[in-house]
């Protein structure tokens, strides 16, 4: 499978998918997960070189349905 953004010329490994969301204020994060850590990922506010920079943040394992919940809280609590 070919990515665009990815140069076939740098050896690189995915480690793993990340799935957009929105939070109940509306705002865009990123959640997924790398081998057994939750991994969650949301705008800073800040901009460097006019593009917005993304904060990420590696919870605890084991995957759990309302622990991935309560790291989502996170990405709102960031921007409140």
């Amino acid at each position: 499978m070919s990515n665009p953004v990815v140069n076939p010329r740098i050896p690189h490994v995915a480690l793993g998918k990340v799935f957009e969301r929105v939070n109940r204020k509306g705002q865009r994060y990123l959640v997924g997960r790398i081998g057994i850590a939750k991994l969650l990922i949301v705008l800073s506010g800040e901009v460097s070189r006019g593009e917005p920079v993304w904060q990420v943040f590696l919870g605890e394992g084991p995957y759990t349905p309302e622990g991935l919940a309560g790291l989502a809280h996170v990405a709102e609590d960031t921007h409140a």
